[in-house]
């Protein structure tokens, strides 16, 4: 089974790091100043060339290692071939009259920041101009929440009975800080705030196949990480940003890196890449906070929710406003 994205046994160090502090200890162990000099020292001792593979949580090697491997090539190769000191003779004009080392070093190195993904994702029929949101969205929560609510009945059929204004609430309060409430615990929640079931009836969905109902799932996942006071202390905004961040995340390493927020580009002109995106400093730092949380990894596997809702957070937030506008309103036939 895959090891989940976590932090190495030091615990300050997400795993690329950590991998990357023990790689250069084993150099330094095997008295290789060089990456190839290491990766001839595995090979002729038998270990695996992969080191992403190399137990016991992997080894990884990073851009300065390779960077210093380049150097040390041209500066040992160019001692006996010179053309490698001198200019560019090619076509490209991008490169005319430039050194050819840097030449080199521009083409292997050359690296594009990361492109958000949010333009693949699908519109929402009631705002065509905006995204549908991430079933972890806060404002996809509170909707879910609400729609079952909306579905609740005491009894079933003709002679059911809408709930009181007072018993919804009471359920939303419930269901918004939990994952998930059985029926009984419903139950035992209306009792407590003296507005129990009518005539002992029960909920029209209290039955074998669906035992209970829904929650803030959102609010959970981020419990388990240990952080559920510093997400409910963030803006709305800031919980916004973050979600949407995770959701269009490419991989959990990406953001294992101290200046992972210095890589991202918006959307630009033509199909081209905009500016780079800005993130906001209490975002930077509850990503931070997840990644050492030692639990970092994709939204599903943290708990969170996964997939789109079909509507955009400000659909979402209206429809659920007026909904709950309109059930508060609704007096019990």
């Amino acid at each position: 089974m895959r090891e989940a994205f976590r932090l190495s046994k030091e615990g300050d160090e997400g795993q690329v790091e950590g991998g990357i502090t023990q790689l250069k200890q084993l150099m330094q162990d095997a008295n290789g100043e060089w990456l190839g000099q290491y990766l001839l020292h595995r090979f002729n001792n038998g270990e695996t060339l992969k080191l992403k593979e190399a137990k016991p949580h992997g080894l990884y090697v990073s851009r300065e290692m390779v960077e210093a491997e380049f150097e040390q090539i041209w500066k040992v190769q160019s001692v006996t071939h010179s053309i490698l000191n001198g200019l560019y003779e090619g076509l490209n004009e991008r490169y005319k009259d430039n050194p050819l080392k840097e030449v080199f070093r521009d083409v292997i190195f050359y690296q594009r920041p990361l492109k958000s993904v949010t333009a693949m994702v699908g519109q929402c029929p009631l705002e065509p101009n905006l995204p549908r949101a991430p079933m972890s969205q806060p404002a996809a929560q509170a909707f879910r929440i609400e729609k079952q609510i909306a579905d609740l009945r005491w009894g079933m059929g003709r002679r059911s009975q809408q709930l009181t204004p007072e018993q919804k609430t009471v359920i939303r309060k419930l269901l918004s800080t939990k994952e998930k409430a059985t029926f009984l615990q419903i139950n035992t929640a209306l009792n407590k705030a003296g507005c129990p079931n009518p005539d002992k009836r029960g909920l029209n969905f209290d039955r074998p196949s669906r035992p209970e109902l829904k929650g803030n799932s959102t609010l959970k996942a981020v419990g388990k990480l240990g952080l559920a006071e510093q997400w409910l202390a963030l803006n709305e905004g800031t919980q916004i940003s973050i979600i949407n961040f995770l959701a269009d995340l490419g991989s959990p390493q990406e953001v294992d890196r101290k200046d992972w927020h210095l890589q991202y580009r918006g959307k630009g002109k033509d199909g081209k890449p905009g500016e780079l995106r800005k993130f906001s400093p209490d975002m930077v730092n509850f990503i931070n906070a997840m990644v050492t949380s030692g639990k970092f990894d994709r939204l599903s596997k943290m708990g969170f929710d996964s997939g789109r809702s079909a509507y955009s957070i400000k659909a979402l937030k209206n429809s659920r406003k007026k909904c709950a506008e309109a059930w508060m309103n609704t007096t019990p036939s």
